[in-house]
């Protein structure tokens, strides 16, 4: 048991020099050298919209007719909307899409620290950063 902790949390250390050092509470980033599988599942026509921002998508696959049937690979636009040149599920049909996302987080809390400066230069500021998608949004 760690308090206010989840899994998932990550305490940085910011150095002046960085642009997350002014970040403050609520802030988000993606962190472009972290990421985590995803598998959700979604209905065609009605969520066809990836939250977060994708790496990659390794399968698509639904059931029709007691048959899990595998299709095609949709391209992620910039805001998550799927688009399929092949093979998309039909219509209204449950399906799921396993793949890669960058991990996001949203700054939880600023860490307070003895000091901020030393003799007129910044000091290194401490953050604990949350992941993004923690309570499934």
């Amino acid at each position: 048991m760690f308090g206010v902790f989840e899994p998932g949390d990550a305490t940085l250390t910011i150095p002046s020099n960085s642009v997350l050092y002014g970040a403050g509470h609520l802030d988000r980033f993606r962190a472009l050298n972290s990421t985590n599988p995803f598998s959700t599942a979604m209905i065609r026509g009605d969520n066809d919209k990836i939250l977060g921002t994708v790496q990659s998508i390794s399968r698509v696959y639904w059931i029709a007719a007691d048959v899990i049937v595998e299709g095609g690979i949709p391209a992620v636009g910039d805001d998550g909307t799927l688009t399929w040149t092949s093979g998309e599920p039909p219509a209204g049909t449950a399906y799921s899409i396993s793949g890669i996302k960058y991990d996001e987080f949203f700054v939880y809390l600023s860490l307070p620290s003895d000091r901020n400066a030393h003799a007129g230069a910044a000091l290194p500021r401490k953050l604990l950063a949350r992941k993004f998608d923690l309570f499934n949004r």
